[in-house]
């Protein structure tokens, strides 16, 4: 029975730290790239915001150009980027097509339902 509490333990003990892995955006090339998410499904809830979003600078975008608090960016790339673990996009801010914050920190699921991609908004 010890053995079976012991196990149990460490099993939660690293399913929560897996939780809290950190993921990066990247080209291949370097940490941080900007581009499209090509293949990605950005979801807040069950329901789908967009799909094959926008990643400019720290914002998650299903719009190519986006408005926040008076500031206006757009992307300065259509290449191709990717996150390179399932985890936690720690510090990226998903916004939807007209520039709403929907979350911060969303969990990526890769490949989580066959071959698409999955960035998860709970809120």
């Amino acid at each position: 029975m010890k053995r079976l509490v012991v196990a149990s333990i460490i099993f939660l003990f690293c399913s929560s730290v897996l939780a809290q892995v950190n993921s990066l955006v990247t080209d291949g090339k370097r940490p941080f790239s900007e581009g499209v998410l090509k293949g990605y499904i950005v979801q807040n809830g069950n329901k789908t915001l967009c799909k094959d979003p926008y990643v400019i600078g720290q914002h998650i975008s299903c719009a190519e150009e986006i408005s926040i608090d008076g500031n206006h960016w757009k992307s300065e790339s259509k290449k191709q980027v990717w996150v390179d673990t399932n985890g936690v996009l720690g510090a990226m801010i998903v916004v939807d097509a007209k520039g709403r914050v929907i979350c911060r920190d969303p969990m990526v699921s890769l490949q989580f339902r066959g071959p698409d991609s999955y960035i998860f908004c709970q809120n």
